[in-house]
């Protein structure tokens, strides 16, 4: 879970996002997005899956970074 919450962070972040943003565009509460990305709170596939439409962020990354450790976003964000 915590891959997740970094994760999605750095994604908001990279979107110029902020949290109030995200959370209204995702379709959640601003404290139910800010416990994800703290990592305080096991979150259903579902609201994973409205942050990752709000957010525009890539499906097969997300998946690969989440469940091999190996993060691309990083590299992207370093680009």
């Amino acid at each position: 879970m915590r891959r997740v919450g970094k994760y999605i962070r750095k994604a908001r972040k990279q979107c110029g996002m902020t949290m109030e943003e995200a959370a209204f565009q995702a379709g959640i509460s601003y404290e139910t997005l800010s416990r994800i990305e703290r990592s305080e709170t096991d979150t259903y596939h579902a609201t994973i899956n409205r942050l990752i439409l709000a957010l525009k962020i890539d499906v097969q990354d997300f998946h690969a970074s989440i469940n091999d450790g190996h993060n691309n976003f990083d590299e992207q964000l370093d680009r």
